[in-house]
């Protein structure tokens, strides 16, 4: 699981350093981490279900609206606005079973400050569009789970289809996009990692992880790719959030440690299951 989160974690940098429309990024990559995957799933046990059609839309928003933040506004920010996805999952949980978890909202109240902290900074060409998009992002991945959670499909076969998905929606979306024929070579470098190691290598290392320690644990090990992406971000290229960004960032991430914390110290908590 810590593999996975520091291959995860190198996103940030390459995102901000392709020159590839954000389009054809998000759908090569997608392609990429198909053919890597291919190879560990059994074709046969595929198979097509209604919840498809929700985790393959909200699969290519996260991928897309998260490349877009990256490039418009900070790493930082962009990266902690999605990581806010588990407070979708509560709200999104109570406004389902209208119960609401004491306990938890005052992990969910750190999170809002810190979404607020990130949308009031100053403007900055589109930072204001990607700090937008980071969070719009962070919702649709709390459906990309939701639905991920629910598909009718082996786990691998499961992202393998939300890639492959992902790749159709880009060339439908934006077929103008694909200019492929100008990408350098280091760009194609950058892009296998993207698509091979970052999506298709991560999730087959995350997977190994998880049956070998508890789903708190791997939690807490998962926070290190909000926490690295931004440092590889800084050493390549020197960016660096603003006082705002830290602001936000520092609350995002104390907002999730607490969750994990009173899950970890309640036990009717951790009987719910799921996270904020």
């Amino acid at each position: 699981v810590r593999l996975a989160a520091t291959l995860r974690s190198r996103s940030g940098r390459l995102i901000k350093l392709i020159s590839l429309h954000a389009f054809a990024l998000t759908g090569v990559r997608a392609a990429l981490a198909v053919l890597t995957l291919l190879p560990f799933v059994r074709l046969r046990t595929l198979r097509v279900d209604r919840t498809l059609l929700l985790l393959i839309p909200a699969f290519t928003a996260t991928q897309l609206c998260f490349v877009f933040a990256t490039r418009w506004s900070t790493a930082a920010n962009a990266i902690a606005l999605q990581s806010t996805a588990p407070a979708w999952v509560f709200a999104l949980g109570v406004l389902a079973t209208r119960r609401v978890q004491v306990p938890l909202l005052a992990p969910l109240g750190l999170i809002g400050a810190g979404i607020a902290v990130m949308l009031a900074e100053p403007a900055h060409g589109a930072s204001l569009q990607g700090n937008l998009l980071g969070l719009v992002s962070g919702f649709t991945f709390a459906v990309t789970q939701f639905s991920f959670k629910r598909v009718n499909q082996p786990p691998v076969g499961a992202v393998l289809l939300a890639n492959l998905g992902s790749l159709v929606s880009c060339l439908l979306l934006a077929p103008g996009a694909f200019q492929l024929g100008a990408v350098p070579p280091w760009e194609w470098v950058a892009l296998v990692y993207l698509g091979a190691v970052q999506i298709g290598l991560a999730f087959l290392c995350f997977m190994a992880g998880v049956r070998r320690i508890t789903v708190s644990q791997a939690s807490i090990l998962s926070l290190l790719e909000p926490l690295l992406n931004p440092l590889w971000v800084y050493l390549v290229i020197g960016e660096l959030p603003s006082g705002y960004g830290f602001a936000g960032f520092g609350l995002i991430l104390a907002g999730i440690l607490l969750d994990l914390w009173l899950r970890l110290m309640l036990p009717s908590l951790r009987r719910a299951g799921g996270g904020i």
